[in-house]
């Protein structure tokens, strides 16, 4: 990803950005929306996994994984 400078987003994030945000409002069952937001995570953040949960009481249900 290129580097940026405070006030201006790399064409890369931007586009990601874009992604989520389509993701996110589109009409995806749950399952595909929170798939593509944790895909969408693990290409802007170097890392070997991510998780995205919810907290139900006092537990955290996992929604997505990948890694």
């Amino acid at each position: 990803m290129t580097e940026t400078t405070p006030g201006h987003l790399a064409p890369e994030l931007l586009e990601l950005l874009l992604e989520v945000a389509l993701d996110l409002t589109g009409t995806f069952a749950p399952e595909e929306r929170y798939r593509r937001l944790v895909r969408a995570v693990r290409h802007a953040l170097p890392c070997d996994a991510a998780v995205l949960l919810r907290r139900s009481g006092d537990d955290l249900v996992v929604l997505a994984s990948h890694g």
